[in-house]
């Protein structure tokens, strides 16, 4: 069995980062303006009433990508595309009660999210660097 074949199996069985969140291994690589730093979710930390959740004084990490767009939270537009995805699926967000919960579980999350992809960041890596040849 070659690698591509053994990376194939894994996708095909739910990976979870450390707080037991599920990680959708088939998440699209999309590079930052900058054209060279790899990310699938970009996790930002939002309260239930921004995001439109029931727990309004909750905060949730969330993905900003979507559609294969980093999408600025700061914006109007890039929160209101957050917001209508993130309602797809409302239950399938942890609720903290305060930053210093939820922030030090969204670095983690994206720690394990680039452990768990590392190999197809490092080749998107390399296949954008030679695409500017």
């Amino acid at each position: 069995m070659d690698y591509n074949q053994l990376a194939r199996m894994l996708r095909m069985q739910p990976s979870v980062d450390s707080a037991g969140q599920p990680i959708d291994m088939k998440r699209p690589i999309v590079f930052d303006k900058g054209g060279y730093d790899p990310h699938t979710e970009l996790s930002i930390t939002a309260s239930g009433q921004e995001l439109g959740l029931p727990q309004t004084n909750a905060l949730y990490n969330v993905p900003s990508i979507y559609n294969g767009q980093i999408n600025d939270p700061n914006t109007f537009e890039g929160m209101n595309e957050i917001r209508k995805n993130v309602m797809k699926n409302p239950n399938s967000y942890k609720a903290y009660k305060n930053e210093k919960q939820a922030v030090p579980e969204a670095i983690q999350r994206s720690k394990d999210i680039g452990n768990l992809r590392e190999e197809e960041l490092r080749r998107a890596v390399l296949m954008k660097y030679m695409d500017n040849l």
